[in-house]
Order: C-alpha cells, then sequence, then structure tokens
C-alpha cells in the first residue's frame, strides 16, 4: 500500500514557490518527464523547451487539506494546457485531466506525495486513498521500461521504480547539467578520467542551433 501500513506524521516535501516550473520523471527512466499529449498524461522524452512538460504544483489548499499521514495536498497544472490531474476511476485506469479551478476546492485533482523512498523520490498519491499512486504502465524492467507514449495510471504500492517519482524544478535541474560538465571538465583538467558529461553548445546569435560534425567536419 502506498501507506506503507504507517499512520504517522512524515517529513513534508519542500515546499515551493507560487510560479516555480516543474518536470515530474520517475526512478525507471529519468530520461523521460510527464507530459500532456493528445488530452492524455504520458511519459515524453525530457525537451525542456516542450512547456506540456511543464507543471505548475499549486498548492493553495495545503494547509488545510492533508492526506491520512499528515502530508499536505496540491494539485499538478499542466503550464500549457491549464488542465489539472485528476485522479482516474481506480486501479490500472490512466488518470485524466480537467480545467482547474482555483477557487473551489476539488478532491478529485489533489494529490500528496509519501516520504522520501531514496534520492528524493516520492509516491505521488491521490489524497483520499493513498493506497493508490502514479505508475508508469508497464515501466518497469519486467514489463519493458518507459517509452514515449507510456500512460500514468494509478495502482497500488508494488515497490517499483516505475512508482517511485520526483517534483523536480526545471531551474534546478538545468544548473545540475551545467555543474555537472563544469566539474567534469575541471578533473579532466587536473589530469583525472575524461569528463562525464554530455553538454551542448552553442552561441548566443542563435541558440537554436548547436556545434555538431557531419562528415568528419565541424
Amino acid at each position: 500500500m502506498f501507506g506503507f501500513g504507517h499512520h504517522h506524521k512524515d517529513q513534508a516535501p519542500p515546499a515551493s514557490g507560487p510560479n516555480q516550473i516543474f518536470k515530474i520523471y520517475c526512478r525507471a527512466s529519468e530520461d523521460y518527464c510527464l507530459a500532456v499529449r493528445d488530452g492524455e498524461v504520458v511519459l515524453a522524452p525530457v525537451n525542456p523547451k516542450d512547456e506540456t512538460q511543464h507543471w505548475l504544483k499549486d498548492m493553495r489548499f495545503s494547509t488545510t487539506v492533508k492526506d491520512e499521514e499528515g502530508m499536505p495536498a496540491f494539485a499538478l497544472v499542466n503550464k500549457a494546457t491549464g488542465l489539472a490531474v485528476k485522479h482516474s476511476i481506480g486501479q490500472s485506469h490512466p488518470v485524466k485531466l480537467v480545467p482547474f479551478n482555483p477557487a473551489y476546492e476539488d478532491a478529485s485533482v489533489l494529490w500528496t506525495e509519501s516520504k522520501d523512498m531514496g534520492k528524493g523520490f516520492r509516491c505521488i498519491r491521490m489524497v483520499n486513498n493513498t493506497r493508490l499512486g502514479f505508475d508508469a504502465l508497464n515501466g518497469d524492467k519486467d514489463h519493458g521500461g518507459v517509452h514515449d507514449g507510456t500512460t500514468v495510471v494509478l495502482w497500488e504500492w508494488c515497490k517499483g521504480d516505475n512508482q517511485c517519482w520526483k517534483i523536480w524544478p526545471w531551474a534546478e535541474a538545468h544548473a545540475a547539467v551545467e555543474s555537472g560538465a563544469t566539474m567534469g571538465n575541471n578533473a579532466h583538467a587536473m589530469g583525472g578520467g575524461p569528463p562525464v558529461h554530455a553538454v551542448r553548445v552553442f552561441c548566443k546569435a542563435g541558440e537554436d542551433y548547436s556545434l555538431t560534425a557531419r562528415n568528419g567536419h565541424w
């Protein structure tokens, strides 16, 4: 069960600003994140420029609405569409999307996060039924793994990496990549091993174009 049989209060996830933009991905594959495609919630290859992958974590009801473990409620609102993720009709069914009304406390669009399941990953559960949470359908290794278009459903806790999620600020994700690339290059300069981070090279004159190698030439 998503409640893990514990009903004591656990440490809540870090608070977020009202205008902070998040990416949402599962531990089964960090190369894919939550997106809206054709009116459905799916996983898609990470693309910072794709606003259907940008999410607001609306915490306006967090002080008054909590789950059975005392974790604060929030809504996940897609920046591109203005739609909120809604509970599905039950286990194995895909989550839905509905227009978000910030003036109305609608439990069907409210979620909570579990305790930390390791490295900042948590389960995302229904506020009024912590047994059911986000599940990247067949996204575990035994069933083929995550792919472009993987459906997000609700499922009881099965200890799967496809059920552990991270709601991470896009800005911090970019900073981590840039910092990692810098550290890798510095280690190489000091006589360490080769850099382990891929980097993108582009100029200020046209950020839509990147350095590439074609036919042996740059």
